[in-house]
């Protein structure tokens, strides 16, 4: 196997396992949410008055992004629609912890070698192919694309877009 060839092909067994876990595991719940999704899905659908009104604990305050923009933009309050917008979600952050990982070893210039084992052992993991879709309302896929874009933006002395990562981050806990 060339390089390239190797990369494409780890890249898809761990899109054929992500893809495994997110349409056959869900944690059988509350309808999906799971125990702390439950509190999260209260602030998609009323997180602003929680929020005004005091209701909300402090350990679910630190992790309210980006729940709380389901209650501020009025998305449906359907837990089904809220599963699979977590799920996507959660999609989209791997995919950009992906790119973002690629673009942190290419400002290295990391040899392939390194690449390969450092996406083997940061992505190939029980938190991100299984846990992140058995259990998608939690925060630790946001927190993990937000770490990974904070660290390219930090070492490209990005201030602004570190900023807001590191902003975003006060309301993502795990980060």
């Amino acid at each position: 196997l060339n390089k390239l060839n190797l990369r494409v092909w780890l890249i898809f067994v761990f899109g054929i396992c992500y893809l495994y876990t997110h349409f056959n595991e869900l944690i059988p719940v509350r309808n999906g949410l799971g125990f702390d999704g439950f509190h999260y899905y209260k602030v998609v659908l009323d997180g602003v008055n929680q929020i005004a009104n005091k209701e909300i604990n402090g350990y679910h305050f630190f992790r309210i992004f980006p729940y709380i923009l389901f209650d501020v933009f009025n998305f449906p309050e359907s837990i089904d629609f809220t599963l699979k917008s977590f799920r996507m979600i959660n999609l989209i952050a791997i995919a950009a912890s992906i790119f973002y990982y690629y673009q942190i070893c290419k400002y290295f210039k990391l040899k392939e070698n390194i690449k390969d084992l450092g996406f083997i052992l940061l992505f190939y993991s029980f938190p991100i192919l299984k846990y992140v879709n058995y259990n998608p309302m939690q925060t630790d896929h946001i927190s993990f694309f937000l770490a990974i874009s904070g660290l390219y933006y930090t070492f490209r002395k990005k201030h602004f877009q570190t900023s807001v990562i590191l902003i975003l981050s006060l309301f993502n806990f795990p980060s």
